[in-house]
C-alpha cells in the first residue's frame, strides 16, 4: 500500500514504469497502447479483441461473483472469438459497483485506494494494482496527446478542483495531476484545499486573483478540474477585472459536471457560448472529458467539442427497454468496455448515461464519437445479467 502510494505520487516513477510497459508490451492489453485512436481497423480489433480476452479471463479467476455471473449469463471465455462477440461479454452496471466492495483479496494487500467524488450521493470505491495504475496513467497521457494537446512550453496550472491532501483519494485529483504533466510546469493553485482548521473549502477569492496573477505573468494557463467551479471562479473574475484575456496556447480541461451546472442556468444555457463571452477563448480551447472512476478511460472532447472513443476502449448504446444494441445515431444506454483494469471487475460495465454514437466528426479524426445526453439512473434494467444486484446481496464476491 505504502509503495504503490509513492508511485502514484511520483510523476517520474510512473513515467519510467510507463516507458518500460510501452517498450515492452509483452500483455495483449499494453499492446493496445501502440493504436492510433483514430484508426482503428481490422488489427485494432483484433488486438482489442486479445486484451478483453486476457481481462475477462483473470476476472473470472479472481471474483468468484463474476464467474457466477458469467454462468448465469451462459457465456463462456472461449466463445470471444470475433470482435462482435465482446458485446455479449456480461455487464455489471454502476450502481452495483455503488453498493458493494467488489475488490479482490489477492490484491487488497498492495492496493491503491480511488474514490469517484460522490456528487451524486453514493461513491464508488476501487482499488488499483501496479499495473493497472500505470496504464490508467499512460492511458491519460496517450489521448490528451492524441487531442494535441502536449506541449514543450512551460504552463501555470490552475485546479478547480482538489488538492492532493484534501482529496481524500478522489478519482478526479488524481486524474487532474497526470493531465498537469502534459506540459513543463509553472505554478500550481488549488481552489478546493483544507483551511487552517483543516477543513476543505473552495478557495475562491484566491483562486480569482492567482488567476489574475497569471494572467499578468503571461505563460499559458491551464484551468482543469470541475467545470462548476472552473465557471464560478471565471465569473467572478469577470465581475472584478472584466474579460478574463488568457494568454496564447491557454485551455479550459474539465472534468466534466457542466450538464449539471446548466440546470441552473436553463435549458438553454450554453457553456461555450457563455464562456466565450466572459473570455477571450474559443470554444476549440475549452475541452470537456467524460469518465467514471470505475471505468478509468478518459473520453476526451477534440476543436470540435466532441467527445471521441480511444483505442483503449469500445462503446455499446444499448435500447432502454429491451436492451438490445442500438444504431448509429440512436439514443440508449451506454455501455462501455475497456480491458485495463484487471483490478476490478468492470471491463463490461454498463452505466445509467443516456447517449449515442456518431460515427466520425467534422475535426477530420475517424472512429466513433460519443455524445452523453443525460442521466438514466431511474430506467430499470432487468435481464438475466443484470440481476447481479440481486444475486450479490449476501454473497461472498471475490475468491
Amino acid at each position: 500500500m505504502t509503495d504503490l502510494s509513492q508511485i502514484a505520487s511520483s510523476p517520474e516513477i510512473l513515467l519510467a514504469k510507463i516507458q518500460t510497459q510501452l517498450a515492452n508490451a509483452l500483455s495483449p492489453v499494453d499492446f493496445l497502447y501502440h493504436f492510433d485512436s483514430f484508426n482503428k481497423d481490422a488489427n485494432w480489433k483484433n488486438a482489442f479483441l486479445s486484451a478483453m480476452h486476457e481481462t475477462i479471463s483473470k476476472q473470472e479467476i479472481n471474483y468468484r461473483f463474476y464467474h457466477d455471473l458469467m454462468s448465469l449469463s451462459e457465456f463462456e471465455i472461449n466463445s470471444l472469438k470475433s470482435f462482435d462477440d465482446i458485446s455479449r461479454i456480461p455487464y455489471i452496471t454502476s450502481g452495483v459497483l455503488k453498493k458493494f466492495n467488489l475488490s479482490s483479496t489477492e490484491t487488497e494487500k498492495h492496493a491503491l485506494h480511488v474514490t469517484s467524488s460522490g456528487t451524486s450521493g453514493q461513491k464508488v470505491n476501487i482499488s488499483l494494482d501496479e499495473t493497472s495504475l500505470v496504464r490508467i496513467v499512460s492511458g491519460i497521457l496517450k489521448i490528451y496527446s492524441e487531442m494535441g494537446l502536449a506541449s514543450g512550453e512551460s504552463n501555470n496550472y490552475l485546479f478547480a478542483g482538489y488538492s492532493p491532501s484534501a482529496s481524500n483519494g478522489a478519482g478526479t485529483a488524481g486524474t487532474d495531476q497526470v493531465v498537469s504533466h502534459l506540459t513543463p510546469r509553472g505554478d500550481t493553485f488549488y481552489a478546493l484545499d483544507f483551511d487552517e482548521n483543516g477543513k476543505t473549502v473552495f478557495l475562491k477569492k484566491q483562486a480569482v486573483e492567482q488567476l489574475r496573477n497569471y494572467v499578468e505573468a503571461g505563460l499559458p494557463i491551464r484551468v482543469l478540474g470541475f467545470l462548476h467551479y472552473t465557471c464560478e471562479i471565471i465569473k467572478s473574475y469577470f465581475e472584478k477585472y472584466g474579460v478574463l484575456k488568457f494568454p496564447e496556447n491557454s485551455y479550459i480541461l474539465s472534468g466534466g459536471g457542466w450538464k449539471e451546472f446548466a440546470k441552473e442556468y436553463g435549458n438553454d444555457f450554453n457553456i461555450y457560448d457563455y464562456l466565450g463571452q466572459i473570455t477571450n477563448l474559443q470554444a476549440s480551447s475549452i475541452r470537456d472529458s467524460y469518465s467514471l472512476v470505475e471505468h478509468p478511460v478518459l473520453y476526451v472532447a477534440c476543436e470540435k467539442n466532441k467527445l471521441h472513443v480511444s483505442a483503449l476502449a469500445h462503446v455499446v448504446i444499448r435500447d432502454v427497454k429491451t436492451m438490445n444494441e442500438l444504431e448509429y445515431g440512436q439514443s440508449g444506454l451506454v455501455q462501455l468496455f475497456t480491458p485495463i483494469l484487471q483490478s476490478y471487475p468492470s471491463a463490461s460495465l454498463m452505466t445509467s448515461d443516456i447517449g449515442s454514437l456518431e460515427k466520425g466528426c467534422s475535426c477530420g479524426r475517424s472512429g466513433d464519437v460519443l455524445k452523453i445526453e443525460g442521466r438514466g439512473g431511474s430506467v430499470k434494467q432487468m435481464t438475466c445479467a443484470l440481476n447481479a444486484e440481486q444475486y450479490l446481496v449476501g454473497a461472498n464476491h471475490a475468491k
